[in-house]
């Protein structure tokens, strides 16, 4: 969402268009199920769905400061997307699109990727990588070997 509405605000104040754009983990912005409601949680029951996610690990949740330090963040990130206003009216990027995603993602399934395509003018190209909703974390050397790859080309 951030990235999306970044370019378009480049494009708007400064004139400038990026060469490409890499989306990684994101539905379609209009295939977002609001109210999501997930900073509402219990900090329990948020740390528990991170856990069971695969976001972090139970090792992870049992430390205080670094549940601490992060549970703020994230519960600011949820409150954005719940907020968030799709508007379809919105001027389209004219850069060409990458999507990647993990094979098992339940909250990015990789059969809604292509609909992406309707926030561009150029084309859309799909990556997808063993893994869910964290395939970046849990395929990360492959990731970054083909996002390398990518850059260079």
């Amino acid at each position: 969402m951030i990235g999306l509405h970044l370019a378009r605000i480049m494009k708007k104040e400064y004139d400038y268009t990026p060469k490409m754009c890499i989306f990684g983990g994101c539905r379609p912005l209009h295939r977002w199920g609001f109210p999501m409601s997930y900073y509402k949680e219990d900090d329990n029951e948020m740390i528990q769905s991170m856990v069971d996610c695969g976001g972090m690990t139970k090792e992870m949740a049992k430390d205080k400061l670094l549940v601490s330090s992060v549970l703020a963040g994230i519960k600011m990130d949820h409150l954005c997307m719940d907020r968030y206003v799709f508007n379809e009216k919105a001027e389209k990027l004219k850069a060409p699109l990458w999507l990647i995603g993990g094979l098992d993602d339940p909250r990015s399934p990789p059969e809604q990727l292509p609909e992406w395509d309707r926030y561009t003018t150029c084309s859309i190209q799909i990556k997808t990588f063993p893994g869910g909703h964290f395939f970046l974390k849990e395929k990360e050397a492959d990731v970054l070997a083909w996002l390398g790859k990518v850059i260079e080309e």
